[in-house]
């Protein structure tokens, strides 16, 4: 596990901590460098999630190599 990018190390924390038997990781269930497994796989995307109890979205990620589980500045707190 700790040969695999930060990013995916985080998704299977998550999938544990959720108690969920599966992940999919496009990088790792997709054959990236191999056109035929690339075209085949990405039109079946969308079946993967349509059927995914969860889906997560590391959208505020530095790098994807960074991870996505970081703590956070606390909210600010505006009286009105």
């Amino acid at each position: 596990l700790s040969s695999l990018l930060q990013t995916i190390q985080n998704a299977f924390l998550i999938t544990r901590a959720l108690e969920l038997r599966y992940l999919w990781a496009n990088t790792l269930c997709i054959i990236q460098d191999y056109e035929e497994d690339l075209q085949k796989e990405f039109a079946m995307t969308s079946n993967v999630y349509e059927h995914a109890d969860v889906t997560l979205v590391p959208a505020s990620m530095s790098t994807s190599r960074a991870g996505f589980l970081q703590n956070r500045q606390p909210g600010m707190k505006i009286s009105y």
